[in-house]
């Protein structure tokens, strides 16, 4: 996730935990509409935070801007310590330069520190050294971790993180009360500016948390540029007070008054900085009169000033801009790659979501199961077998009543072929919603027991690097997940349907075998409207008197029937049958069933809840 959008994210958040009320309630639920059903921490969260951040108080806005801060100052940092620079040569003797105590060495030897700081902190966070200090505390974990084993890990993580944070007291502390100095000086001051406050200390405290490698890269950029900047400013500073007053170096001390001792500290001193000159055809040997040096007058300092500027580009400019290169493209590195702490206000954020989703899973779960039923009697027994009956019927004639025998026949015998069926549509019932809800929960970052058998395993320790054991040891608790999952919906579901005698199959059988056949089903609407169209034609040959006494015992010729079920009508009449008998399946499913959903929904995520 880049950087703005984590910001809104962490800015709504950190609203609607410091000031519940400057949110809409109404912007609230249509902020969760928005965010639609795949309810994925950061996808979700964005759609959830871009409807929101642009219905916040206006005050609130600036505060995500936050995350820039550090390095919208840098280009006024290094103005202020440039000005510093050039009035550092003022805090020594008027006109006089020590060879050695002064600013430029200062700040050589002050960025010399540093490098070794940085290049000690580079090979004791190697993988080798880190793999060595794992295997060193593995008895600790061992023995404090048995106390703890069977405790689940939970909303920790934000703790856990604060707890590990190497962000810079500056930029957790300072940076902020210098933020809001600088933003009420641009906003009316109102009763609600504690609000405001809690609100942007909420925020920098979940930025710190969650874009901890961007901050130490924006510290980092801070220190190189004004490193860069105060050398710069000092070296200038030096050059222009030489155009205009005579510089000398000199040798003050009160207790080092020997030549020889003095000529030895300049050798230790600035023996690398005269190697250096002398590679670019300065010679200084020539220039270091010991005896002039430790008089009151000194030696010219010119050939000095040049040597101290060669030393500031090797020791400082050099090295601090290829850092500064290096940790400006790690700023954009980590500015795109943000990534969200999932905690309890996630977790809580989403939970309704997921239970509602859940719900939602089963249903159109159950949709898709009565779907595929309705098609598999439609095309297995009424495409197959129903319309073959009526086609015979329509070409040789008959009586209805030996019409609706056959299908009866037809309908009592597939009663076997539904029950099987209906067997593998519920497998495919459970599977299906355990997918669905799989999927989603593979979006949301989960807190997961790590397992301790791999933690304690010294083999594991020795032969590999702690993060690749972590990861391995929560893939077996995906794992464990995934069964559990599966579990939960089978569960629920045979422990709802259990209920129903004589077996799921079969009593969905009969049900649907009952709406075929009864008087206001799909098969008696076909017959009856075979009968309607033949009653109209029928006065014709019989008269309105045997008509109107006529039952289904009449025998039909083929010749009538033909020409009342001509082509168009007869097919229309096929059409409406297989609607009506598709409906008619759904309509008995939903009105057998769909009262007993929301219970398997409720089982299912009672059992997730409990390993989510």
């Amino acid at each position: 996730m880049i950087k703005d959008e984590a910001a809104k994210i962490i800015l709504i958040r950190s609203i609607e935990e410091c000031d519940e009320s400057a949110i809409d309630t109404k912007d609230v639920m249509i902020a969760l509409e928005k965010a639609g059903g795949d309810v994925g921490q950061e996808s979700w969260f964005m759609r959830y935070a871009d409807y929101l951040i642009d219905r916040i108080p206006s005050k609130y806005q600036p505060i995500q801007q936050i995350v820039n801060f550090p390095t919208a100052i840098l280009p006024i940092l290094c103005v202020i310590v440039f000005l510093v620079g050039l009035g550092t040569n003022y805090f020594g003797p008027s006109g006089k330069i020590h060879i050695i105590i002064n600013p430029i060495l200062v700040l050589v030897a002050w960025n010399l520190i540093v490098y070794i700081f940085l290049l000690i902190g580079i090979v004791f966070t190697s993988t080798p050294l880190r793999i060595l200090f794992a295997k060193a505390s593995q008895f600790t974990v061992s023995s404090t971790d048995s106390l703890k084993e069977n405790k689940t890990y939970k909303n920790t993580t934000t703790k856990t993180s604060r707890n590990k944070l190497k962000v810079p007291w500056v930029l957790r502390k300072v940076f902020l009360y210098v933020w809001m100095a600088i933003f009420k000086i641009f906003i009316v001051t109102t009763h609600k500016a504690t609000l405001l406050a809690s609100v942007a200390k909420r925020f920098w405290n979940h930025w710190i948390v969650i874009a901890e490698p961007l901050l130490i890269s924006q510290w980092r950029l801070l220190l190189h540029g004004c490193s860069i900047f105060l050398t710069l400013g000092t070296i200038i500073g030096i050059y222009i007070r030489g155009f205009f007053f005579d510089y000398n170096v000199v040798w003050a001390s009160t207790f080092i008054k020997s030549e020889d001792t003095v000529l030895l500290i300049i050798k230790i001193v600035l023996g690398p900085a005269i190697f250096l000159a002398s590679l670019v055809g300065l010679d200084m040997q020539e220039y270091l009169d010991v005896t002039t040096l430790m008089s009151s007058k000194g030696i010219p300092a010119a050939q000095w000033i040049y040597l101290y500027t060669i030393l500031s580009i090797a020791i400082i400019f050099l090295p601090r801009a290829v850092m500064y290169i290096y940790d400006k493209a790690r700023i954009r590195h980590h500015g795109q790659n943000i990534q969200i702490v999932f905690d309890d206000y996630f977790r809580n954020k989403i939970e309704d979501r997921l239970g509602t989703f859940v719900h939602q899973t089963v249903e159109n779960c159950f949709e898709e199961l009565s779907n595929d039923v309705a098609d598999f009697v439609c095309e297995g027994l009424y495409d197959n077998q129903i319309v073959h009956e009526i086609e015979t019927f329509r070409n040789e004639g008959g009586k209805i009543v030996d019409l609706r025998s056959r299908i009866t026949k037809k309908c009592k015998n597939y009663e076997p072929e539904i029950k099987s069926y209906m067997n593998n549509a519920v497998d495919n019932f459970e599977k299906s919603i355990a997918f669905n809800i799989q999927n989603i929960l593979n979006n949301i970052p989960t807190n997961p027991t790590v397992d301790r058998n791999i933690l304690n395993n010294t083999n594991a320790i020795a032969t590999r690097d702690s993060e690749n054991v972590i990861e391995q040891s929560i893939k077996t608790v995906e794992n464990k997940i995934i069964i559990i999952i599966n579990t939960c919906v089978t569960a629920a579901i045979v422990a709802t349907f259990g209920a129903i005698s004589g077996g799921l199959g079969e009593s969905i059988g009969v049900a649907i075998i009952t709406g075929l056949l009864g008087t206001t089903g799909p098969i008696g609407f076909i017959i009856g409207a075979i009968l309607g169209l033949v009653a109209a034609a029928g006065t014709l040959w019989y008269g309105k008197e045997k008509i109107k006494d006529a039952t289904e015992n009449i025998t039909i010729p083929a010749t009538i029937l033909k020409m009342v079920l001509r082509e168009s009508k007869y097919n229309k009449v096929i059409n409406e049958g297989r609607n009506n008998i598709k409906n008619s399946i759904k309509e008995e499913l939903h009105l057998k069933f769909e009262p007993l959903l929301p219970k398997i929904s409720d089982e299912i995520w009672t059992g997730i809840k409990k390993v989510w």
